[in-house]
């Protein structure tokens, strides 16, 4: 199977990009160490959207991606953002 990427889109409360940031790039850092499958993962904050966080993820392949939304780390991550991540959306990609 080949690579997959998402470009994900964080919407998230006013005034808490800066709260969920931290444990963003902590995600990240399990997410690289403990799947195997997560070959690229980058927290990025847009310049003019005060209320948007978001995400290029890399993949082995769909498993891989699909062990990652089901895994630990991002159940750990929902749940200390809590209320104040809103909603979760992406775009499935293939690099070329």
């Amino acid at each position: 199977m080949p690579e997959v990427a998402i470009i994900a889109t964080l919407e998230v409360e006013p005034n808490s990009r800066n709260d969920l940031l931290p444990l963003l790039q902590r995600h990240r850092e399990r997410c690289l160490r403990d799947e195997p499958g997560t070959l690229a993962f980058e927290v990025l904050v847009p310049q003019e959207e005060p209320d948007r966080l978001m995400l290029y993820e890399r993949y082995k392949d769909r498993e891989a991606f699909d062990a990652h939304w089901n895994g630990k780390s991002l159940a750990i991550t929902k749940a200390a953002a809590g209320a104040r991540l809103k909603k979760i959306s992406g775009v499935f990609c293939t690099p070329a």
